[in-house]
């Protein structure tokens, strides 16, 4: 999108689908053309979720790339005959790299920047019309200070930091293009008025930082806007969802503090969540808690819903078995104290159901449970004694994963009589 090989959503035409949509298909069609080879799928709904190039096709597609200067890859072998791409990825050492860039890159939309710990600021004053820039998990800059400025075009960042948030994007206000913000940080931060002024940004990802934003007392909404991942849940987040600030919001994650002093109830911010009837994927961290779960809080057309570091008492658990469109539900780093019980009719649509290092000991289900279940992952559930039996008798399931069992359960799965058409995976832990 950000490279205009998808054009933007023309307003005022109905059913027009979204550029996201559009980008899913031209993958599709290139997969099925076997000119991109798929690494992994996603469990949920089968869509790509890594994939690759072959290493032929990769060649020939550089040689190409480079003599129309579409693409260059740079490394320190051919950094010297660099041209003026309109894409660029630097491999190579900036002291390698000074000598040969131009003064200005004006042809440069893509920079791509995956060599050396460390780059300086000089280094983006040289790609100054850029419209992506992308920089590896390993990668950072010196200094921000001065150099998002005139970088108007800028609609896609991707960048590391290990100094605060907030001093980061002081930067990154005057980009009113950027669509898609996409920082690794580890720290939570507290973000002024000014992020209210990108109101092209479509997604916004920060890794293991949390956003904590203001009301903004002009009451901007972000009809753009479809990834938040992810914001602190705090009055001010519940009052931004209740009055619709974010219409448009897909994808939602969420930090509950629960060690924090708070003068408000968690049940009523949850309550604030059913206001984003768009959302159909929701991350909570940190649900460590004594709240339960009530089916009202959810967003109705909620597809995905992962708990980290969660305690699911019976009341939890019978709130989510009731969400009707639920398809996939994740559990992580968490606590079942009491038996998982799954009753007839619960999780009527869930076809996804991953368990990971919960701490949970039992797991009963009633005939007619997760009727439509084709996918189970239970891994590092060193508690957990047994299967349920029912679990066998569903004609949907496809595929059981379960990685590190107890010995217990390790001896149950061997008596078990699976289908035919369901794959029973066992991986032990390697010594």
């Amino acid at each position: 999108m950000a490279e205009g090989f998808i054009q933007p959503k023309e307003s005022g035409l109905p059913n027009t689908p979204e550029p996201e949509i559009v980008g899913e298909e031209y993958l599709k069609e290139l997969v099925d053309r076997n000119m991109v080879l798929v690494a992994r799928k996603r469990k949920s709904d089968g869509g790509v979720k890594e994939c690759l190039i072959h290493d032929l096709f990769l060649d020939l597609s550089i040689i190409l790339s480079k003599a129309d200067k579409f693409f260059e890859i740079c490394s320190e072998s051919n950094i010297h005959s660099l041209s003026n791409p309109q894409r660029l990825s630097l491999l190579c050492s900036e002291t390698s790299s000074k000598s040969s860039l131009k003064t200005n890159q004006s042809s440069t939309r893509s920079l791509f920047l995956m060599f050396e710990k460390m780059y300086s600021k000089d280094v983006l004053k040289i790609f100054q019309s850029v419209q992506v820039l992308h920089l590896g998990r390993h990668t950072s800059i010196q200094d921000w200070s001065c150099n998002f400025e005139a970088m108007t075009f800028l609609k896609y960042l991707r960048v590391n930091t290990r100094n605060s948030l907030e001093f980061l994007c002081r930067s990154i206000w005057s980009l009113s293009n950027l669509e898609t913000l996409d920082i690794l940080c580890f720290d939570k931060t507290y973000i002024s008025n000014e992020f209210w002024k990108l109101r092209q940004l479509r997604h916004v990802y920060l890794g293991l930082g949390r956003l904590s934003l203001n009301t903004d007392e002009n009451g901007t909404i972000m009809w753009n806007l479809q990834t938040l991942y992810s914001m602190s849940l705090d009055t001010v987040a519940a009052f931004l969802f209740r009055n619709g600030r974010f219409p448009n919001l897909r994808k939602l994650g969420l930090w509950l503090d629960t060690n924090a002093k708070k003068s408000f109830s968690w049940h009523e911010l949850l309550m604030s969540l059913h206001h984003l009837s768009n959302v159909r994927k929701l991350k909570l961290h940190c649900c460590r808690s004594d709240f339960s779960l009530d089916a009202k809080m959810f967003p109705s057309n909620l597809a995905k819903i992962t708990f980290v570091i969660c305690k699911m008492n019976s009341s939890s658990m019978k709130a989510l078995a009731q969400l009707q469109n639920l398809q996939v539900l994740k559990l992580v780093e968490g606590t079942i104290p009491e038996s998982l019980d799954v009753a007839t009719g619960d999780f009527p649509k869930l076809e996804v159901f991953k368990m990971e290092r919960m701490h949970v000991e039992t797991w009963m289900s009633a005939k007619g449970a997760m009727p439509v279940l084709r996918y189970l992952l239970v891994k590092k559930c060193y508690e957990l004694r047994a299967l349920p039996e029912e679990l066998w008798s569903l004609t949907t399931l496809s595929e059981v994963d379960v990685v590190e069992p107890s010995d217990e359960l390790a001896n149950s799965l061997q008596h078990v009589k699976v289908n035919d058409n369901c794959d029973l995976t066992i991986s032990y832990r390697s010594n």
